[in-house]
């Protein structure tokens, strides 16, 4: 276990948007071990209300890019059965703009360009990852540290 770096030590807060609960409890369990302060949403909605409700700060976050359209949530394009993650993380970093970016997705990289791709200076972290290489990824992106790209799933 990590915890004796710097971004652990300064309780850097991470929300973690998956509609899986397993992966969201699994995830959230992993960096709360590692001494991060931990926000969960299971959907676009939540998503969207624990970032605008957070009076401190959310110094990353970790979204899950396919997020299924669930009954009664908000639409934003009715022409979409998803909302997926790159718009959901657009609007929380017009609230957020310093917020740093991991997605999580098991898509194929053809898809995840379709979608919009993801953006300069965000990182994609393919589905499945090991938990060395979460706890990796995580701190570097926290330090503002290069990542190296990872192999992009098989279109």
């Amino acid at each position: 276990m990590t915890t004796g770096s710097a971004v652990a030590q300064g309780r850097s807060t991470i929300l973690v948007v998956d509609d899986e609960p397993a992966i969201l409890t699994l995830l959230r369990r992993v960096l709360e071990e590692q001494g991060y302060a931990v926000l969960t949403a299971a959907s676009w909605d939540e998503g969207l209300r624990v970032c605008n409700g957070r009076k401190g700060p959310i110094d990353l976050v970790l979204m899950d890019i396919f997020l299924p359209q669930k009954p009664g949530q908000t639409e934003i394009n009715r022409d979409e059965p998803t909302q997926n993650g790159l718009k959901l993380v657009r609007w929380l970093k017009a609230v957020r703009a310093q917020m740093k970016t991991i997605y999580i997705s098991s898509l194929p990289g053809c898809l995840i360009e379709a979608l919009g791709g993801i953006p300069q200076g965000d990182v994609l972290l393919p589905k499945p990852f090991h938990r060395q290489t979460l706890i990796e990824t995580v701190k570097k992106v926290l330090e503002g540290k290069p990542v190296q790209p990872f192999p992009a799933l098989s279109n």
